[in-house]
């Protein structure tokens, strides 16, 4: 038998044992997150496979994007020739809540997140292949998107020495945070927060209250079709 065939068949019996061993510690190390199910945590995880693989394989986790509101990391698992066995995403949201854990470490859950979802892949789930920190995600997740969102156009000062650089700022703010909006009734809010001033903008400043008009229309109809296809 060749090198490379014991090689692999070794390989292949580490990762059986490694399985077999991950689905008996659900019940010792298993979080219950959800449910009466247990979840494997990814640090678990990546100790049986640090455990039973050494350095045979690599976890390569890299920052696919980043902006103001959300980051997305990639997990990769490459043996020795750099060859990917398995590889996982996720995706984290930035929280402006400083109580939030996501206000500071978006990026680090996310690379957890990833690594648990590669790992999984690779074998290493136990009973459910999403992670117990996955599904805390998910909680975490859910909790910004319900927070109210306090805008940049809210209660803006306005005064008539500076009244239209105020309006230009305005309606600049106002359209980024028209696109940050995740469904309809954000929208509707954020129009309801800024409602004495949207009145003040139709009359002062009839064009850029025409264009502030289509960007929120055009929001709205992209909201109402992604609701339509999740159905």
């Amino acid at each position: 038998m060749e090198t490379s065939e014991k090689s692999q068949n070794s390989a292949n019996k580490s990762l059986i044992f490694a399985m077999q061993k991950c689905n008996q510690m659900v019940e010792k190390v298993g979080v219950s997150v959800r449910g009466n199910k247990k979840y494997m945590m990814v640090k678990d995880r990546v100790q049986l496979f640090r455990e039973t693989f050494g350095l045979e394989f690599t976890i390569d986790s890299n920052l696919l994007f980043q902006d103001s509101n959300r980051v997305i990391c990639e997990t990769k698992i490459k043996d020795l020739n750099n060859n990917v066995i398995a590889s996982g995403i996720a995706e984290e949201l930035r929280a402006t809540n400083k109580s939030s854990v996501n206000f500071t470490s978006a990026i680090e859950n996310c690379q957890t997140s990833s690594i648990g979802r590669a790992l999984a892949s690779f074998g290493l789930m136990g009973t459910e292949y999403a992670s117990a920190d996955e599904l805390q995600a998910v909680t975490r997740k859910e909790k910004i998107l319900e927070a109210p969102v306090k805008s940049k156009t809210d209660d803006i000062p306005f005064t008539e020495n500076d009244l239209e650089t105020k309006w230009d700022e305005y309606c600049a703010n106002f359209e980024i945070e028209i696109n940050k909006t995740s469904n309809q009734q954000s929208l509707r809010e954020l129009q309801q927060r800024n409602k004495s001033n949207i009145e003040k903008l139709k009359k002062e400043e009839p064009t850029l209250y025409a264009e502030l008009s289509t960007a929120f229309k055009q929001r709205m109809n992209i909201l109402m079709q992604n609701a339509e296809d999740s159905e």
